[in-house]
């Protein structure tokens, strides 16, 4: 039996010491550890590496949260002890989601860090009644180092939001690495999905600026991936965090 389930929030960090490492040495993804760099022309975000490494995980439970602790004491000159702290606000519909991050290592962390997000609302799949609108007039960069993939045919984007003209089909997706619009302000990491049938949705807010926005949906969840750059020297810490609140209107 398979299990073909997205869940979420997921983040990822993109890879530490990937390029100056050897064939057959490692280089270090932050919340997983050590992993052999094999023969291969680039860094696949998708494929299994040999986990050489694992670090020192920690998690503690409580009633209304979780806070996981990932240190990783030396890997080629990096070290790093990360935080996150997943919460439900007490009285609010509300998902908060800490992080901190301190560089133990000697060398300098250089990275960044998006969510995949993964939304379904009311079981809704991906069609005319989800859209994701911003607080700002959006539009896709398609110039040649960007990738935009079947939004002329599936996507709608109009003023500040995203919408879809029909429900997917089985193995239909929409992806862009380039949705523009936003300042490099705090103020400007937020959006909202919303199922418009229900009238059920979210609003998401984080507190650091972003470094970019990327898109992506398949028949079965829809997703907009905020990422943000980090940026420390040895022994320097730094925290962010992102609201996620729920919400349901009457219906008129």
């Amino acid at each position: 039996m398979t299990n073909d389930a997205i869940m979420g929030p997921v983040e990822d960090f993109s890879p530490l010491g990937y390029e100056e490492a050897l064939e057959g040495a490692v280089f270090v993804k932050i919340g997983i550890g050590a992993l052999k760099k094999i023969k291969e022309e680039n860094y696949r975000f998708s494929h299994t590496y040999d986990l050489v490494n694992g670090g020192e995980w920690k998690v503690k439970v409580h009633k209304n949260r979780v806070a996981f602790t990932h240190e990783l004491l030396d890997a080629n000159g990096y070290a790093y002890l990360y935080t996150k702290v997943v919460e439900l606000v007490k009285g609010k519909p509300t998902l908060e989601i800490r992080h901190k991050l301190k560089n133990t290592g000697k060398k300098s962390i250089k990275t960044s860090v998006y969510n995949h997000n993964f939304f379904v609302i009311d079981q809704e799949l991906t069609g005319p009644n989800i859209e994701t609108t911003f607080p700002y007039d959006i539009y896709l960069d398609n110039s040649e180092n960007k990738k935009v993939l079947n939004f002329d045919s599936l996507g709608i984007v109009s003023d500040r939001t995203i919408s879809f003209s029909r429900y997917f089909k089985k193995g239909e997706n929409v992806y862009t690495s380039g949705v523009m619009g936003f300042r490099d302000l705090p103020e400007d990491y937020q959006f909202s999905v919303m199922n418009t049938k229900t009238s059920a949705g979210v609003n998401i807010k984080g507190d650091k600026a972003l470094e970019k926005i990327v898109y992506w949906a398949n028949a079965r969840t829809y997703c907009a991936e905020p990422y943000i750059r980090l940026e420390l020297e040895p022994g320097e810490s730094v925290q962010w965090k992102f609201d996620y609140s729920f919400f349901a209107k009457d219906k008129e």
